[in-house]
């Protein structure tokens, strides 16, 4: 509607300006080689506009004349173009479909059409991935770096198959070079950390953690968490190193960042024992044990307190019951105490009291050495033990990723080399070797206890019943 406002606008000038000519009165001469040319003022006005409009046209035939190869050389080039990336984008279809043989018909229809290299060696690398032939990939993804614009893209997929390889080196060269791109990208933070924490190269590795927070492509709970890790290996370098203070205040860092990890836990309290600081080491150890009770806790404190007979032993670990009085761990090493110092009876009260919550193989295995150590009775003894095969394996660290079974806490799984993935917690049946050692143990102890005592009555299994 606009348009055809200012058409008739236009118009309704022209016809105005042009009737307003021919009302003029006047002549033009031309004198020129003798001639006299003679004309009204309106007839050499439309002369001129005829002049124009024929010269325009002129210029614009020499124009198309000129212009028309080229012209016609980019209209092909467009069209080639459009169809390339049609069959680019078939091809990453058939890519992500699996299907080999279309993937390698777009790959030949992109090279021969105008598509640009890096999307064509991305797709070349992607469908000889898919084919089996990471040579050809690897050749790709190496093309791919002279072109700053897919510099970035073609370390990924080169990183990708140095982890496939297990070639963490390179690797780390690669993702260290990625990060000189874009230090924001998730997968260059993620990789980088854990390929820096593999290397051992502690600081680094912690100042890539610290990266990946302000950048915000890590939680923060997941931030202080790795950092207590590194620093806790920055730790046990130090100590390595025979410089001990440094160990300490590394550790201690660790705890601050993370007051439930008990290795770094373990670690400060025997260095700050070593160092005479008895009171802060059981100290931290109480902290600890209020947030995450562990069995190394109760050894440690034990450790460092010297005790020099079993009921100095009890002595040590009886405040840890004051802390949480209802946990297992705490009835379970008191009850070991006191095992130690027969006092049966207490033994037997807090075994009765870890009964009633949540209880492993530990607990039946100490029943076991209470009915041998007070009534002798190697019958009742053998029961518990058959007892503790059926009964849920007692707490480990194992990879939540592989699910591994570690005596220690490491920073990486020994299997599946992944980092910061063992967990303290209980195993299932079909996960451990040494479930399957300790059942044959049992087995074992079963059949030569049924040698040597055959004929002893079966006790009851009550695990509150006093000695006769």
């Amino acid at each position: 509607m606009g348009r055809i406002l200012i058409y008739v606008v236009l118009i309704t000038a022209a016809g105005s300006v042009a009737v307003w000519v021919a009302e003029q009165p006047g002549e033009v001469r031309l004198t020129w080689q003798g001639y006299l040319l003679e004309s009204s003022v309106s007839m050499l006005f439309v002369l001129v506009i005829v002049c124009a409009v024929l010269l325009a046209i002129a210029y614009e035939v020499l124009n198309f004349i000129f212009y028309s190869p080229r012209l016609i050389h980019t209209i092909r080039r467009n069209r080639s173009r459009e169809r390339g990336y049609r069959s680019l984008t078939r091809g990453m279809v058939a890519v992500a479909a699996g299907d080999v043989k279309a993937a390698k018909r777009a790959v030949r229809a992109t090279e021969a059409l105008h598509v640009e290299p890096p999307l064509r060696l991305l797709l070349t690398a992607q469908a000889a991935q898919l084919e089996g032939d990471e040579i050809a990939a690897r050749e790709s993804f190496q093309a791919m770096l002279a072109d700053p614009e897919s510099e970035f893209l073609g370390l990924r997929g080169l990183l990708v198959q140095s982890l496939r390889k297990g070639d963490k080196v390179t690797a780390l060269a690669l993702v260290r070079r990625a990060f000189e791109i874009n230090p924001r990208a998730e997968w260059v933070l993620t990789n980088l950390i854990d390929l820096e924490t593999i290397a051992g190269n502690w600081p680094d590795a912690e100042q890539s953690v610290i990266a990946a927070q302000r950048a915000k492509r890590i939680k923060p709970e997941n931030a202080r968490r790795r950092r207590a890790l590194l620093l806790y290996q920055r730790a046990q370098a130090a100590f390595d190193q025979t410089d001990e203070k440094t160990a300490r205040d590394l550790a201690m860092r660790a705890i601050n960042l993370r007051a439930d990890f008990m290795p770094a836990v373990v670690f400060a309290a025997k260095l700050l024992a070593k160092a005479g600081h008895l009171k802060r080491a059981r100290k931290l150890i109480m902290h600890a044990w209020q947030t995450a009770p562990h069995p190394d806790l109760a050894d440690t404190l034990v450790q460092i307190s010297e005790p020099l007979t079993p009921l100095a032993r009890i002595k040590v670990l009886e405040p840890l019951m004051s802390l949480r009085p209802g946990d297992l761990e705490g009835h379970l090493a008191l009850a070991s105490a006191l095992l130690d110092a027969s006092l049966w009876g207490a033994a037997r009260e807090h075994l009765g009291q870890a009964s009633r919550g949540m209880s492993d193989q530990r607990l039946y295995r100490l029943m076991a050495r209470l009915e041998e150590g007070e009534n002798n009775d190697e019958g009742a003894a053998r029961q518990w033990l058959l007892k503790a095969s059926r009964a849920p394996s007692e707490p480990i660290w194992k990879c939540r990723v592989c699910g591994e079974i570690a005596n220690n806490w490491g920073i990486q799984c020994s299997s599946c080399e992944a980092v910061d993935s063992l967990e303290w917690g209980t195993a299932n049946s079909g996960d451990s070797v040494d479930r399957r050692q300790e059942l044959a143990f049992v087995k074992w102890t079963k059949n030569t206890l049924e040698n040597v005592i055959p004929n002893r009555p079966t006790p009851r299994m009550d695990l509150s019943q006093k000695s006769e």
